[in-house]
């Protein structure tokens, strides 16, 4: 449900299950290292997808003993990482794992993790570098073709001040 949450980009049931969790009376620092081998098996199972998001089973199986998890929870893995790029998981991986020593070392746990899951649900996703470059080909072709070449601005007023003087110009006329 946290990953969950953080993909989502849902700050607040970041914090919301943080609470739960801690009413429950389960180790914070234990939910902390289990996060960071969670986003690290996403990692792995996201290596083994094709640019399509679909695994194929010969990659998979070379990647299944680095997972050592029942199938349920691989094809649990396979849904959430398949909306993912390698970059987003690499920086959730990332930002996990050096909040994971935050949380073991604080005297406040629940507030670290609850600090690291804030700043991972508000993580900007990664592009991958093919599609920003495919963007920037098509706005190329748009301004080429002359589309979209006047700024907001000029638009505004070419469209206020041709609309003045062909006033002007009907009352005298």
């Amino acid at each position: 449900d946290l990953s969950g949450a953080v993909i989502q980009g849902d700050a607040k049931s970041c914090v919301e299950l943080v609470g739960e969790i801690t009413v429950q009376g389960r180790d914070i620092a234990r939910l902390s290292r289990e996060l960071v081998e969670h986003f690290r098996n996403l990692l792995v199972v996201r290596l083994a997808q094709d640019s399509k998001g679909t695994t194929k089973d010969s990659e998979l199986s070379s990647f299944g003993r680095l997972l050592d998890l029942p199938d349920q929870e691989v094809e649990d893995l396979k849904h959430q990482a398949s909306e993912l790029t390698v970059d987003t998981l690499m920086d959730y991986f990332r930002v996990m794992a050096e909040g994971d020593e935050d949380v073991v070392r604080s005297p406040f746990p629940r507030f670290a993790l609850e600090t690291v899951l804030i700043r991972l649900a508000t993580l900007p996703k990664t592009l991958p570098i093919t599609e920003i470059l495919d963007r920037l080909e098509v706005m190329e072709k748009r301004l080429s073709r002359g589309e979209g070449t006047k700024s907001p601005s000029q638009a505004k007023e070419d469209s206020s001040g041709a609309g003045g003087v062909k006033g002007e110009g009907d009352s005298h006329g």
